[in-house]
């Protein structure tokens, strides 16, 4: 399938960065865009298909409410608004990186699994609702005509990381920000 979990040009699995040592979990946001390459980490939805930053939010995969830890990087998720408001407090069964290896996107736009874990995080997230599924279609058509269209590119606006002020377990990565990668010409057009 044309779209992916997997954050391009790099490695899937474990965390690219490690910023640690903020009071306040809003402040991981930049760093979380560019963990997730600036789209949902549930519905793929992508920052330049929404035009703002504001449709986005730092989520708890385990829940604050349910004593998930607030300020801990490996908790934090970049997820649209839909996506975050559906979860609420609502444990999900598995982590994006095992939703996006499990499930696929079929040529109807229809999220498919065979994982009940998997079709649970569709149902709770409403992911193959008909608004969803109709979203999901109408970029699935255009990916398919055209991946060079300006809404497979990167956000024009990328985080400079290397400004921010933490502790970071993995400052070298810092170079290879997808702004780092732009300012070297190395970042390709569309994803």
């Amino acid at each position: 399938m044309a779209f992916s979990f997997g954050a391009p040009l790099r490695e899937a699995g474990e965390r690219f960065h490690g910023p640690r040592g903020y009071s306040d979990y809003r402040r991981y946001k930049d760093w979380l865009r560019d963990e997730f390459a600036f789209r949902c980490v549930w519905c793929l939805t992508r920052e330049v298909w929404t035009g703002s930053t504001k449709h986005f939010h730092v989520e708890h995969h385990e829940p604050r409410a349910l004593g998930g830890a607030e300020t801990d990087y490996d908790n934090l998720y970049y997820a649209c608004g839909r996506c975050n408001y559906a979860k609420g407090a609502t444990p999900l069964p598995v982590e994006p990186e095992t939703f996006w290896s499990r499930t696929r996107v079929a040529d109807d736009g229809h999220l498919v699994t065979e994982c009940v874990d998997c079709s649970e995080v569709v149902l709770i997230l409403h992911l193959n609702s008909t608004e969803a599924l109709t979203h999901r279609q109408r970029f699935l058509q255009l990916w398919h005509e055209d991946r060079g269209h300006p809404l497979f590119a990167f956000p024009s606006e990328l985080p400079d990381l290397r400004r921010k002020n933490c502790t970071n377990q993995k400052r070298e990565n810092v170079d290879c920000s997808y702004r780092a990668m732009r300012e070297r010409d190395e970042l390709p057009d569309a994803y």
